[in-house]
């Protein structure tokens, strides 16, 4: 396929399926560039997920070590790509602006308060 260890890591942090870690497992495996080791773990993985990807359900300890593997792929990704943090830095929230009531003078005033 072609795709970059980049693209695969960045897809690796928003997979929340079984069939969405098979997608990736798959394309890794065909990948020319990614590195052998890489290619015999999700091959692996691959192989122990072609077992279920087609029940209607599986039992919680095979789907347990499914994503426990997967979690050791993806840092075997981060690992060989060398960057740990892919994903952009939560956004901060900023602080609401409600109105308090001022009872002596009747008048709105604005303050922020953090909810």
């Amino acid at each position: 396929m072609g795709r970059s260890l980049c693209a695969y890591l960045r897809n690796a942090h928003h997979v929340r399926s079984v069939r969405q870690i098979h997608a990736i497992t798959t394309a890794i495996c065909e990948d020319p560039h990614a590195s052998t080791h890489l290619k015999r773990t999700s091959l692996a993985l691959t192989r122990k997920l072609e077992q279920i990807i087609d029940l209607p359900i599986a039992s919680a300890p095979f789907l347990a070590s499914i994503w426990r593997d997967f979690r050791e792929l993806r840092g075997l990704l981060e690992r060989e790509h060398g960057r740990q943090d892919l994903m952009p830095p939560p956004v901060a929230r900023r602080p609401r602006v409600r109105p308090l009531i001022n009872k002596e003078k009747g008048q709105a005033e604005a303050a922020a308060l953090e909810v």
